[in-house]
């Protein structure tokens, strides 16, 4: 596979599960840094309702937003 190709990862309904949430953005960005390539995330779905922390669920995904598009 070469080094430059772009993965996209679709993360559906959060819920507000800010935990899972956590743990699945550090697994993709672990394996982005070891295999060496770049990735986008879509957001589809819920990110608030139901969970436990639906605050920081969405916290989340601001940061990560905010982190890609200053990248760019």
């Amino acid at each position: 596979m070469p080094m430059n190709m772009m993965h996209m990862f679709a993360i559906g309904d959060v819920y507000g599960c800010a935990d899972l949430l956590e743990a699945l953005l550090a697994e993709i960005k672990g394996k982005a840094e070891q295999e060496g390539f770049d990735y986008r995330l879509v957001f589809l779905g819920d990110i608030i309702d139901r969970g436990p922390d639906s605050r920081q669920a969405m916290e989340l995904v601001i940061a990560h937003y905010v982190t890609f598009h200053s990248r760019n």
